[in-house]
């Protein structure tokens, strides 16, 4: 009987432990390739959306040619500080178009571009961003637009709530 006690312990802590590396502390999202022409999405719509609203920093930037050396892409990657809807990560990689490589720069018209200590709100569907660069906000001196990031988010709350 004791064997049997020991043994079913190590197959509930396989099965705890296969289940940890099934849910990863990084979430990797896609902003690159998205569609080219985007219908105008409101907060209210973002808010409503998204399976996840993230607000993290930029850690680092590190950008890289794709593999056949056609173009340049970004990876930034955010350290999450707040979940407001949905799970939290313990960091993002966002992956987006454009970048500089040494003395060559590629941009693209709809393109962001991030810097270390940069606040930012993200609106996700699955692993990518919802409503392409619309999905994204980047708060500057801690302002998104001309309101505080604090009020920002409060307005985020309200149009989740108001479903």
């Amino acid at each position: 009987m004791k064997t049997r006690t020991i043994a079913w312990g190590l197959m509930v802590l396989v099965a705890l432990a296969g289940c940890a590396a099934q849910s990863p502390a990084t979430l990797n999202v896609d902003l690159a390739g998205g569609a080219a022409i985007l219908e105008p999405m409101s907060l209210e719509q973002l808010a409503r959306d998204a399976d996840r609203i993230l607000v993290g920093t930029v850690v680092t930037t590190e950008s890289a040619w794709n593999a056949d050396k056609t173009a340049i892409f970004t990876a930034v990657r955010l350290r999450v500080g707040e979940a407001v809807k949905g799970s939290k990560p313990r960091e993002v990689v966002l992956r987006v178009e454009g970048g500089q490589v040494g003395d060559i720069a590629q941009s693209v018209s709809d393109g962001l571009w991030f810097s270390e200590g940069q606040q930012v709100v993200l609106f996700l569907k699955g692993t990518s961003v919802l409503g392409g660069p619309q999905g994204v906000y980047v708060a500057s001196d801690g302002e998104v637009g001309d309101r505080s990031l604090a009020d920002f988010l409060g307005e985020v709350r309200a149009a989740m709530a108001s479903r």
